[in-house]
This record gives structure tokens, C-alpha cells and sequence, in this order.
């Protein structure tokens, strides 16, 4: 592996459906630790809260919840010409006011596996959009990183936190979920009941 490729680089999100059945796109930033990422999408909006910029819509108003969460291997996959160990989180969140029409799930981890982000490590941002607007309340996500044994172990147990950011800037609370990363070879990994 490069030397300069991030512990967890992100891989275009699977399985990313709106309640209504529209297929979602997504791309992936680049990760704030200096690690590169797949994709060449970006995210928009306010960690801190709503956006500001004066485009208000009827259906502005609350933070999205994420009601679901689930980590497991999502198997060897092709990065740069080498077969890479993966792994996947898939969710669901849902938003009253129904403004998951555009959103970004934001990954962290916490080194300390006891079911409590603290001081997490931020891996990177995926940005999608499903369905028309003011009129998605309920969102199936899924993302996948590639794992290359750096800062993040092969075998390794650690807190993962996910966050959704709806389109105007509000922020889920972080679901936290205790996981081990696959091995070098791809095998194991998946939630741990701590």
C-alpha cells in the first residue's frame, strides 16, 4: 500500500435509497486527516447548524435521526490495481421537516472501544441526494472505506460514530457502534457487543 494512503480511504457509498425508491448518487471527499479519497464530490452546509444562506423552504426546521445503525466487511475491492479489505456501514435515518433530499454522512472513529465517541477522529464525508425536494423524510445509507492497517489496525476494535447533515445544515446526533475491522486478508470483522 502507499505510504500516503489514509488509514480509511472512502469508497463511493452502496445501497443508498430514499424511502420514495429514487436511486441516490453520491461522492466521496477527501478525508481531514490528508488522506485521499474517492470521488470528487463535496459537502455543503454547517457542521454547527442550519445554513444561513437566506434560502429557507417550507420544510427547514429540524435535525435528522439516525435510527439505524450496522457496520460489517464489505469484502476485497480493487483500489489502485491491489485487492483492498473494506468495510461497510448502512443505516437509516429519517427527518421530520423532509429535507434528506440532499445530505452528507460524515464518519468518525474513537480508539477506545466502550460505546462512547470521545475525542473521534473525523474519516471523511460522503455527499448524496435522493428524491425531490421537501419530500424525503426517511433515507437507507450505506459507506464503504478501504482499511490499510495504518492508524486504523487490521483486526482492530474501535467506536465508529455517523453523522447525517441534511440540506440545510441541520446535524444528526452521532450513532455510535462498536466494531472490528476485517483482517489484511479481508477475513472476519463486524459488530461487537461490548
Amino acid at each position: 500500500m502507499h505510504a500516503s494512503l489514509a488509514s480509511l480511504t472512502g469508497l463511493l457509498c452502496l445501497a443508498l435509497l430514499a424511502a420514495c425508491g429514487d436511486k441516490a448518487s453520491e461522492d466521496d471527499d477527501d478525508d481531514d486527516d490528508g488522506g485521499s479519497g474517492i470521488g470528487t464530490g463535496s459537502g455543503s452546509g454547517s457542521d454547527s447548524g442550519p445554513d444561513d444562506s437566506g434560502d429557507a423552504t417550507e420544510c427547514e426546521g429540524s435535525a435528522p435521526v439516525v435510527v439505524e445503525l450496522s457496520c460489517k466487511n464489505g469484502g476485497m475491492q480493487d483500489y489502485e490495481g491491489t485487492q483492498t479489505p473494506t468495510f461497510t456501514f448502512s443505516g437509516d435515518a429519517t427527518d421530520d421537516d423532509g429535507d434528506l433530499h440532499g445530505y452528507v454522512l460524515t464518519t468518525s472513529y474513537d480508539s477506545s472501544p466502550d460505546g462512547v465517541l470521545s475525542g473521534a477522529v473525523d474519516l471523511g464525508e460522503s455527499t448524496a441526494s435522493a428524491g425531490a425536494e421537501c419530500e424525503v423524510d426517511d433515507i437507507d445509507f450505506g459507506v464503504s472505506w478501504f482499511i490499510d492497517g495504518g492508524t486504523l489496525q487490521f483486526d482492530g476494535i474501535y467506536d465508529f460514530g455517523i453523522t447525517v447533515r441534511d440540506s440545510h445544515g441541520y446535524v444528526s446526533e452521532a450513532a455510535v457502534i462498536t466494531c472490528q475491522l476485517p483482517s489484511s486478508n479481508g477475513l472476519g470483522g463486524g459488530e461487537v457487543d461490548l
